[in-house]
């Protein structure tokens, strides 16, 4: 080194880029070394290891030659020296190493030795001893190890200075295993420290446990000798009393010593630990813990025995006990066997014997007691070794007594009993005896009375009576021969009473026989009698019934209509059946005449009596006959003209539609015209059924010779005729529909052919257009080929039009103009599509010639652009195979450029042709093409050099990566084995050596690295201009894409769903294409990772045109797949709503053309028929609720035809509230007409049973003897049973029907409205509300909407509103619930009834009379008001508010009814039931038991306040149950003003006055 060059004192340590710097530059400038390395490279974190070797190495290289003579000689001697010190140094380092790695094996040894002394002072011991080992012998070894560790370092030391091998210890001598063996040291010493402490603890807690058990032991040893010395004593005492005492506190004595045994367990427990713990003195704890468990064994065998003596001691005590227990018993039951009392009568017996049953009951179960005793004693007595707790003998004496009292006593009982038993049979004989002569002598009195009956029934009675008589002595004969059978047995036993038994046997056998003698002779003189009395009974039956028929069947009344006349049918076949099947009645009359005495039988009252009947009876049957006949024929007249006359309503109804009916001019309409005539025809067939039954009947009428001949042919050929009429109309209807339907099909036609025409022109001009390729070309030319033959059909099309037009101009001279007009506008059209078609075919005959060199042109780029991409490829070859193979196909490309020289300069020569002289756009672009062509051309000339040397250029690159690879790296590998060798042989400069070699391997590394870097990039340029190249492409296809993509959207539902699949396909195809646009998103991503600058941002660009467009594409095709499915939702719901228009146009139709019902049958029939609409409008719900949805839905994603949709949604709705608005209408005026007709039926069942009892009661009959008195009274009582049951008719009849209330309340409505105009009003605000009140809903005055009612509705009969007869009254509904101000005067809120409660519940109508179901008994959901005395039913809360009841319904007085839970309905829970005085009967359901008890106990209010109030207010009385309807006479009752002010006991009443002008079918009954 040379100090001198640099001055130190200068230097600043802060600033070491400077001191490097300098240093640089000195050693450069006055050493020659050259300045590898910058300031910068060095003044880092983490400079570059191997360039600074690099440079260090020069100065080593430097100064090593300066020296290397000067030291030359002293090293040689320097290397001696140290060399043997080295190798005396090495021989200690070994010897000493192997003496400290015994000693600590040695030491090892000893501290793992576990064996300790098993005392607490041996342990104590040894670790004194370990203490010593730790303070005085480890020191000097630990020392001597670190002595080792010193001297191996100074050898290596030194031997590293001298530049010897470095000595290195042999395996197991290193430090390092002197330093495991010395931490294994530690570690055992860590053990063997930790175990010792362990010991001492367990030898500390040892003795301590075992002083523990000596003083616990000593202890139980003492309490067991002191408790066993107090269980060795017996002193039990001599009596129960003292050994049950002994018991009780010798269980006190097992309780302690039970509880004592875990205290002994304790001490037992703390011996085998200190055994299980291994206690040097175990032997000692053994031996006590053994006689502590010795000592409790035997006090538990002393406390056993003890216990067992003691038991026996109580045992006997007990027994001894018993036994005084039964002997006392037994002396009392002696003293009650011994007494001589045996009864002084029967009774007294029989509780004398039960008495003694009981004391038996009571020996027999004391036997068991007694053996029990006897045996528990005996045990006591055997000989038996062991403890006796008393002497067996006195025991046995005890036991033998014992048995002796219980024998004795079974032996009185017995003789008791015997004795008591002989009593009771003498006292029972005498008591039957007794009963027996009591009953002979009350029959004989019954059976002497004189009287025999004095009539059939009382004959009869009597002897039934003596009927019942003789079965009661039969019975009581069998009763009186066993007690006579029981008396003699005893005689024959010599009973004690044999004497007065005899007796009594033989007085009771003469009263039996007197008594059957006398009962022989009444019953003969009963059966005379019932016998007489019953002919004549029989013949006076016969009698009565015959006049009553005869009076029936001499009616010369054969009904006003059919249903009458069918009801004296069905009332003559009874009276007919029941003629015939009386004549056995009559027979056996003659026979029960044979029956009478012979004296009686040919008497001349009962002969004259038979022929009489028999005479009747003839004449009964031939009037019969001939009333038959004369109702048969009253039945068919009547059923000709009804048949008639419902056929010839028909006619009526369909009549007036008809020639009502305009001809529409829309399609739509007309077609709505023709369903409604396809409709008609099946009715029409059905009608001409009905009408050739009508035929057929008249025929066989008049061929039968019916009296009322003329009047059934007058209707036949009225109804005929009427019929013929109706069928022309139709057919002149019909042919009108048919001519109108022809012209708009013919505009149709016309449209749809224009329609066409336009469309083939637009496909014709598109082609103007020329093809891009000579194939569009040609597809163009087939193309306007096949629309020639379109064309052609077209051309018969116009034909066809020409002369259908023809004829329509004929058939419609009115319209012959626009039909002509239409003819000529297509002619003009199809003009003007020819001359298109022509021009067009001229023009392809150029286009054709321009298409092929296009073509040509396409095909010469298309090369061109291979060609130069392929020129442009800067693929570099690896072998030399590759390279030759790259030559080669760049010699072929330019043997193909020579080849198209020709073909391009004909080319250049045809496009100067074409475009010469051309100033369109289109040409203008050709001629560009041209231009790019030949500088393409010219390129790829100028690029075949340029190949050529770039490919030398990658051959010489390819020769230098070979030559580098294969020689460079052997000579490479040679040279790192020489260098390594002179290393190994300890050359001198190794050191040198080495820094050579790493240097010439990085500069190696350093150039592959080169080389493959130049491999990457040649790499990645290929990559980046492939990503060019596919950006292009999926641009392309975009964009293509996007193009076909249509506009169109389809004219109807089919073609909808066509362009909605071809749209799925489309999207299908495209995510193929959105693949590639994802696989180029991330070759643009790894790209711009690997660029930077112009190129990235080009990347960026071209990955930013795709996605734009792509994104394009995928809105595009979003939008038109919401386009078209909200097109195909927009033809759905016109779909749905066109077939739900034509379905509801039919259901009102049918609604309007029922007809007018006859009957009550009719009616129900009309009804049935009419809830089969309702079901078919029910089952309709769901569609009508799909399609609203699906019309909200459109509107609610604002559908670009929102307006047209609400338009038909309002259509919709509208539609079907009218539908459903004709539906109620119609049924709330069939429940009417049903009311009424039923009402009618009522009244002639009851008028005929008036009528037929009208004679009996004007008969002045009162009979001639007591018989017929007797007769007539219980025929009359019969006629008041029958009456009784019609009174409750007769009632049902006398109230109000719903029609007749609204006619009264109709009538205190136009009462109210004369006295309106007369009240003054108190200002002029009230007046002007009255008269805004005056609206009614539609906007006109009260006046004007009743007269447009009247107007509508038909003729006005009584001062109401009739209807017509076509159709049913509610036809319409406006002005269906007016305001209260249209109908009635304003009331005050003063006068305004206030709801007592209100609330929705479901009720069902049970009963609508007393003895009659109601017709409808479902539930239905009802909003109830309760306004003081009165229930109203309505729709909801706002109908109440209006007044508008439910179904019409009249509010139900609440005056006397009653209201409870309904128990015996099980159905439903919350039930409670409502009962009317008039027979109505409701059930209703609450939600809740709390809101039924609300209703129950309001109801109950409203009716306890009606009883409560003797005046009822006149503006809410109700009708009263005594009123009468005006249909009965006038002698029954009128209508009262209360029934009249019952129409105002509601709200709902209020507004029923506009329905009753719909409903009012009849007029007022007078």
């Amino acid at each position: 080194m040379k100090p001198d060059l640099i001055d130190f004192d200068k230097l600043k340590k802060s600033n070491a880029h400077h001191n490097l710097q300098n240093a640089f530059n000195l050693a450069e400038q006055h050493l020659g070394i050259t300045k590898l390395l910058d300031a910068e490279d060095i003044s880092v974190d983490h400079p570059d290891e191997k360039s600074i070797i690099t440079y260090v190495v020069t100065y080593y290289h430097y100064f090593s030659k300066m020296k290397a003579l000067k030291v030359e000689g002293k090293r040689i001697g320097k290397v001696l020296d140290h060399a043997i010190e080295t190798e005396k140094m090495v021989e200690k380092y070994e010897s000493l190493a192997s003496d400290l790695l015994e000693w600590i094996e040695q030491t090892i040894i000893i501290l793992n030795n576990r064996k300790f002394a098993n005392s607490l002072v041996g342990v104590q011991q040894q670790l004194q001893a370990f203490n010593t080992y730790r303070t005085v012998e480890k020191p000097p070894k630990f020392t001597e190890k670190g002595n080792l560790e010193v001297l191996l370092f100074t050898i290596q030391s030194k031997m590293r200075a001298n530049n010897q091998k470095v000595f290195t210890p042999r395996e197991g001598k290193l430090i390092s295993d002197i330093n495991k063996c010395w931490e294994r040291l530690e570690k055992a010493e860590h053990e063997r420290e930790l175990a010792l402490r362990t010991e001492l603890i367990r030898q500390e807690k040892l003795e301590q446990l075992a002083r523990r058990f000596d003083r616990k032991a000593a202890m139980r040893e003492t309490w067991l000798s002191e408790n066993q010395r107090l269980v060795s004593q017996d002193n039990f005492g001599y009596d129960l009393q003292a050994v049950e005492a002994a018991t009780k506190k010798h269980e006190a004595i097992e309780t302690d010593i039970t509880a004592y045994e875990e205290r002994v367990n304790a001490v037992v427990s703390v011996a085998r630990e200190l055994e299980a713990e291994n206690y040097h003195d175990i032997k000692r704890i053994t031996a006590r813990k053994d006689n502590v468990i010795r000592l409790w064994e035997y006090l538990l065998e002393l406390l056993k025995a003890r216990r067992l003596r003691l038991e026996m001691n109580l045992g006997l005590q007990r027994v001894f006990q018993e036994m005084l227990y039964i002997m006392d018993w037994m002396d009392e039951m002696k003293m009650l066997l011994l007494s001589q009392d045996y009864g002084k009568h029967l009774l007294g017996v029989e509780d004398l014997l039960q008495k003694h049953a009981l004391v038996e009951a009571d020996i027999s179960s004391q036997s068991d007691r007694v053996r029990t005793v006897n045996n528990n004693a005996q045990k006591f007595a055997d000989d038996m070794e062991g403890y006796k707790p008393c002497d067996p003998q006195i025991i046995r004496d005890r036991v033998a007594h014992m048995d002796f009292c219980y024998t004795e006593l079974s032996q009185l009982a017995a003789e008791r009993r015997a004795r008591l038993e002989e009593s009771r049979k003498l006292w029972k004989f005498f008591w039957e005896m007794a009963e027996e002569e009591g009953w002979i002598r009350e029959k004989e009195q019954i059976l002497s009375i004189e009287d025999f009956g004095k009539d059939l029934t009382g004959a009869l009675r009597l002897l039934s009576q003596h009927k019942a008589l003789e079965d009661e002595t039969s019975g009581r004969s069998a009763h009186m021969q066993q007690t006579v059978r029981q008396g003699q047995e005893l005689v024959d036993n010599n009973h004690f009473g044999a004497d007065k038994i005899k007796e009594r046997i033989l007085d009771i056998q003469e009263q039996w026989a007197a008594l059957e003698r006398l009962s022989a002779v009444r019953k003969a003189r009963l059966q005379e009698a019932c016998n007489q009395h019953q002919f004549q009974a029989d013949a006076d039956d016969i009698d009565t019934w015959m006049l009553d028929v005869l009076r029936i069947v001499s009616s010369v009344d054969v009904g006003h209509d059919e249903f009458s006349t069918q009801a004296l049918v069905k009332k003559h076949k009874d009276v007919s059946e029941e003629i015939g099947s009386y004549r056995p009645v009559i027979d056996a009359l003659h026979e029960q005449s044979t029956t009478l005495p012979p004296e009686k039988a040919n008497s001349e009252e009962v002969q004259s009596r038979l022929a009489g009947i028999e005479e009747r009876y003839k004449e009964v049957v031939e009037l019969t006959r001939l009333r038959k006949q004369a109702l048969q024929d009253a039945l068919a007249l009547y059923k000709i003209v009804s048949e008639a006359n419902a056929c010839e309503v028909w006619i009526d109804d369909k009549e007036q539609w008809l020639n009502s009916m305009d001809i529409p001019e829309k399609l739509e309409d007309l077609e709505v015209v023709q369903h409604r005539f396809e409709s008609l025809e099946p009715e029409m067939n059905s009608q001409a059924s009905r009408v050739a039954v009508v035929n057929q009947v008249a025929r066989q009428q008049i061929h039968s010779g019916h009296p009322s001949e003329k009047e059934i042919k007058a209707q036949q050929d009225k109804l005929n005729t009427r019929w013929s009429q109706f069928r022309d109309l139709v057919d002149q209807k019909k042919d009108s529909l048919n001519s109108a339907l022809g012209v708009q099909n013919y505009h149709l036609e016309c449209n749809e052919t224009k329609s066409w025409i336009k469309e083939k022109t637009k496909v014709i001009e598109s082609t103007q257009e020329l093809g891009n390729d000579l194939a569009g070309v040609m597809a163009l030319q087939r193309k306007l080929t096949g629309m020639e033959r379109d064309l052609a059909a077209i051309e018969d099309k116009l034909s066809d039009l020409g002369k259908e037009a023809d004829r329509l101009a004929t058939e419609h001279p009115e319209q012959s103009d626009a039909i002509k007009g239409r003819l000529a506008e297509i002619t003009g059209v199809w003009d003007e599509m020819k001359d298109t078609m022509q021009t067009r075919e001229s023009s392809l005959g150029e286009a054709s010639k321009l298409q092929q060199f296009l073509r040509e042109l396409d095909d010469f780029q298309s090369w061109l652009s291979r060609t130069q991409t392929a020129i442009a490829s800067e693929d570099m070859p690896n072998t030399l195979t590759e390279a030759e193979k790259l030559l080669g196909q760049h010699e072929n490309i330019k043997n193909e450029i020579r080849n198209y020289e020709e073909d391009y300069q004909k080319m250049r020569d045809m496009g100067e042709m074409v475009t010469q002289g051309q100033t369109d756009a289109q040409y203008m672009f050709l001629r560009q093409r041209l231009q790019v062509s030949r500088l393409i051309k010219l390129n790829i000339a100028s690029r075949n050099y340029i190949k050529k040397y770039v490919m030398m250029l990658q051959e010489r690159f390819r020769e230098f990566a070979r030559d580098t690879g294969t020689i460079g790296q052997e000579r490479v590998d040679g040279v790192n084995r020489q260098a390594d060798d002179l290393i190994n042989s300890g050359h001198g400069d190794a050191a040198t050596i080495a820094e050579w070699k790493d240097g010439l391997n990085e500069a190696w590394a350093d150039l592959l690295e080169l080389i493959e870097t130049r491999t990457q990039i040649l790499a990645a340029s290929f990559e980046l201009h492939k990503f060019y190249h596919d950006a292009k492409e999926i641009l392309h296809r975009i964009l293509d894409k996007h193009k076909k993509l249509p506009e169109e959207l389809g004219r109807d539902q089919n073609t909808v769903e066509t362009l909605q699949r071809m749209h799925t396909t489309f999207e299908h195809d495209i995510q193929a294409l959105g693949t590639q646009v994802r696989q180029l998103q991330e070759d643009a991503v790894r790209l711009q990772a690997a660029y930077a600058g112009d190129k990235a941002d080009d990347i960026q660009k071209r990955e930013g045109e795709v996605l734009e467009a792509w994104k394009n594409l995928l809105e595009a095709a979003e939008g038109r797949r919401v386009r078209l499915h909200d097109t195909g939702d927009k033809f759905r719901f016109f779909s749905l709503v066109r077939d739900l228009m034509l379905w509801m146009e039919d259901v009102i139709r049918l609604i309007e053309a029922q007809e007018k019902p006859r009957d009550v049958s009719s009616v129900e029939l009309l009804m049935n028929n009419h809830q089969g609409i309702k079901a078919e409008i029910d089952a309709r719900n769901d569609s009508f609720t799909s399609c609203i949805e699906l019309g909200k839905a459109l509107l609610a994603r604002k559908h670009y035809a929102a307006e047209e949709i609400k338009e038909k949604l309002l259509q919709l709705t509208d539609k079907r509230k009218d539908m459903i608005d004709k539906w109620e209408d119609r049924w709330e005026w069939l429940r009417l007409v049903l009311e009424v007709h039923q009402f009618g039926r009522d009244a002639g069942v009851a008028e005929a049973w008036l009528l037929g009892q009208d004679p009996y009661l004007c008969s002045r009959d009162m009979g001639q003897s007591v018989d017929e008195v007797e007769k007539l009274i219980k025929r009359h009582e019969a006629f008041e049973k029958s009456a009784a049951t019609w009174e409750e008719r007769f009632s049902a009849l006398e109230r109000l029907t719903t029609m007749e209330l609204l006619e009264v309340r109709r009538a205190l409505e136009e009462e109210e409205k004369r006295k309106q105009p007369s009240e003054t009003q108190p200002d002029g605000a009230a007046a002007q509300q009255r008269e805004g009140e005056q609206v009614s809903q539609n906007g006109l005055p009260p006046d004007q909407d009743v007269a447009r009612d009247k107007a509508e509705g038909g003729e006005v009969v009584n001062g109401v509103s009739e209807p017509s007869p076509t159709g049913s009254p509610g036809a319409s509904r406006k002005g269906k619930a007016p305001s209260q101000a249209a109908t009635l005067p304003a009331k005050t809120q003063q006068d305004a009834p206030t709801s007592q409660l209100e609330g929705f519940l479901h009720r069902k109508h049970e009963w609508e009379g007393h003895n009659k179901k109601a017709s409808s008994r479902s539930w239905h959901n009802v909003y109830c008001v309760i306004n003081q005395r009165e229930m109203g039913f309505y729709k909801d809360q706002k109908s109440a508010s209006q007044g508008i009841p439910y179904h019409s319904e009249i509010p139900v007085t609440l005056k006397e009814a009653s209201c409870e839970v309904a128990l015996d309905y099980k159905k439903k829970k919350h039930v409670f039931k409502l009962k009317i005085t008039d027979g109505n009967e409701y059930l209703f359901q609450a939600k809740d038991e709390e809101e039924m008890s609300s209703w129950i106990q309001a109801i109950s209010v409203a009716v306890s306040g009606d009883k409560s109030d003797d005046v009822t207010p006149s503006g809410h009385s109700t009708p009263a149950p005594s009123a009468r309807a005006q249909t009965l006479p006038a002698g029954v009752a009128t209508v009262t003003a209360a029934a009249a002010t019952a129409a105002e006991s509601s709200p709902g009443k209020r507004e029923k006055g506009d329905k009753e002008k719909r409903f009012s079918l009849f007029s007022k009954k007078k």
